[in-house]
């Protein structure tokens, strides 16, 4: 059910009109009448608005002014202007305005219905749009985490990409990586899972693997978890462009930085949520198209143990 607001100065106008829409069998309307701008404003203060039937020359607030306030309170309104002027500088400041319409109080109410039925169809299809994108950014945002996975084991498979082509994905996908810069990547595994967890609950515990890897590392180093297998998973990373102590530090100095933040995951695990990990660092950054090769290698390091 739309709120139909209709507002003339003129009283036979705004009666004539308020019983016209009164009548209409089956109408999706509440309707309410008001005999000037300042009479209007103040049902829409109390009540939402979504069609505005008004007459543009009113003395004290005009029709214009009576649209910029209504839109103000209620922004998804849609104005008709009704008036008396057919010249073509009322048509240009109507439209300019934001109307939906522009109708002339001599045409018959036949055209005047048309039109704002025309703009109740309007604003059931722009909600009709308006939730199918909600809905579908709510299906994407739920899904981006499996769609970020895909992608990534795509890569670790040696599926060949271009920089551009990296870059586009990791755009789409909201990816904080750089498709040209080197990434380290690191595998682990769950030793041994505690007999009180069921089998349904070792994904809430990887998942409580990852946290404790973000609070570690997300400071210094741009990271994506990834879960593969029943009891293992993989990090990527890139330092930070603000941290240029890990950008531009020699091996060394990275490779003890990222071992010292492993061991303090891997004692966080056990400490908290009781669970024996084992880790294999890639502390040398390769670059992407070396991806696939590197995972082989740190898995297989990860299996023999």
């Amino acid at each position: 059910m739309y709120r139909l607001l209709i507002v003339d100065d003129e009283p036979i106008i705004a009666e004539g009109l308020f019983e016209k829409f009164q009548q209409l069998p089956d109408a999706p309307f509440e309707v309410y009448k008001a005999l000037g701008g300042e009479e209007a404003l103040e049902i829409a203060r109390r009540v939402r608005i979504d069609l505005l039937l008004t007459d543009l020359k009113m003395p004290g607030m005009d029709g214009f002014g009576l649209q910029a306030a209504v839109g103000r309170l209620w922004p998804k309104c849609k104005t008709i202007f009704l008036t008396g002027h057919s010249d073509f500088a009322s048509v240009q400041s109507s439209l300019r305005s934001g109307a939906f319409d522009y109708v002339l109080k001599m045409e018959e109410d036949a055209g005047i219905i048309r039109s704002v039925l025309r703009a109740a169809e309007t604003i059931a299809e722009e909600s009709s749009y308006d939730r199918m994108l909600s809905e579908a950014r709510t299906s994407w945002t739920q899904a981006l985490p499996l769609l970020r996975k895909e992608y990534m084991m795509s890569l670790l498979a040696g599926e060949p990409s271009t920089p551009q082509a990296r870059a586009a994905r990791f755009a789409g996908l909201k990816l904080p990586f750089g498709a040209e810069e080197p990434v380290f990547l690191c595998v682990g595994k769950v030793d041994e899972w505690r007999e009180d967890i069921h089998a349904g609950d070792k994904s809430l515990f990887l998942y409580g693997i990852r946290n404790v890897l973000e609070e570690h590392f997300s400071e210094r180093y741009r990271l994506l978890f990834v879960t593969y297998g029943q009891d293992r998973f993989l990090w990527l990373m890139q330092p930070e462009r603000e941290a240029a102590e890990l950008r531009h530090a020699d091996d060394g100095v990275r490779k003890s930085h990222i071992l010292g933040l492993i061991e303090a995951v891997q004692s966080a695990c056990r400490t908290y949520l009781k669970l024996p990990c084992s880790f294999v660092a890639g502390c040398d950054p390769c670059r992407w198209e070396e991806l696939g090769g590197k995972f082989a290698r740190l898995d297989f390091r990860l299996t023999q143990g």
